[in-house]
């Protein structure tokens, strides 16, 4: 599913997560979308997500249509896996713990 991160491990400096981001790649009337699976610690995806946004920045753009539909809809999908990413290795959505 586009925009999913999860952990594999306690979060932490050393915790393996999974982020899934797309790449879009357009010359004219070419346009291709690619989607990765990426596994690695926060800095590393963090690293592999500002890589693809530059790559989708500069490339995506100038394929007509689809290079101008896909480049924008990546863009907000990828930030939001970037985000729950963020949320994951803050533990922010892990379920709260009361004793009762």
């Amino acid at each position: 599913m586009p925009g999913t991160a999860g952990a594999n491990g306690a979060p932490g400096s050393g915790a393996r997560y999974r982020l899934q981001i797309s790449k879009v790649t357009s010359v004219v009337f070419f346009t291709r979308r690619v989607t990765l699976n990426l596994t690695g610690t926060l800095s590393e995806l963090e690293a592999a997500y500002r890589k693809v946004l530059r790559h989708n920045l500069l490339a995506g753009w100038w394929g007509f249509p689809f290079g101008v539909v896909w480049t924008p809809m990546v863009l907000v999908r990828n930030r939001k896996a970037l985000a729950k990413l963020h949320e994951l290795a803050t533990g922010n959505d892990l379920p709260s713990q009361t004793s009762g």
